[in-house]
């Protein structure tokens, strides 16, 4: 499914080409999915505190789930090429 997909990454490949749709959506719906992961995890009260506590400084929840959809789309690259 991701076969070709992380191919000839660089700099031109993420702003003009045929996936980058692709790739902005993964990057999308990963960071979604770690959000709600600690939603799922710590529960409402616990969650609420802990976006509160990164929402101190708007930045710091930006780099953070940036951070994670990168690590999580080195993952589906890494096991995308190891198959």
């Amino acid at each position: 499914m991701f076969k070709g997909l992380f191919d000839n990454l660089t700099p031109e490949s993420f702003i003009s080409g045929r996936w980058l749709l692709i790739r902005r959506t993964i990057m999308i719906v990963v960071a979604i999915f770690n959000v709600l992961e600690l939603y799922v995890i710590f529960g409402v009260s616990r969650f609420l505190s802990i976006m509160a506590l990164f929402a101190e400084v708007t930045s710091a929840l930006i780099i953070v789930l940036l951070f994670l959809a990168s690590f999580f789309i080195y993952l589906i690259a890494k096991i995308s090429s190891l198959s």
